[in-house]
This record gives structure tokens, sequence and C-alpha cells, in this order.
């Protein structure tokens, strides 16, 4: 389990980078690795703002993005 101080420091960064114009690669890889490395480990009443900020990096990335899809199918 993350606590909140570690999951809202890995979110940040992330938003940096994508704020900044960073060469993330694939941007679906890149939230698919957010999703696993946040989501999945955030404690269940911490899960919606994480969620929250999930789906706003994707919309700032320009991607429809859902934690499950396979990689290259319709949002």
């Amino acid at each position: 389990m993350l606590c909140q101080e570690r999951i809202d420091a890995r979110l940040s960064d992330a938003e940096i980078l994508v704020r900044s114009g960073a060469d993330i690669g694939d941007p679906h890889v890149f939230l698919r690795s957010l999703w696993t490395q946040v989501y999945d480990r955030a404690p269940m009443p911490l899960r919606s703002s994480v969620l929250r900020r999930l789906h706003a990096l994707s919309r700032l990335l320009g991607v429809a993005y859902v934690h499950g899809d396979a990689p290259g199918s319709p949002a």
C-alpha cells in the first residue's frame, strides 16, 4: 500500500513530465504504468482521488485510457 504522500509525489512527478512536454513514449504505456504503480497500490479510501488525477492526465495527453483495456483497443 502507498501512503498519501507517495501517491501525491508520484502523480505530481507524472503531471510535471506531461506538462513540460517531456518524451514519455507511448502515452497508453505511460498511463498503464501509473495505474499499476499508483492506483492498484493505493488504499481503497484514496482510490477515487487517484482515479480523478489519472483521468486528468489522460485528458492532458489527449488519449482515452481505460485501465484493463488491451493496448490499441478503442476506449
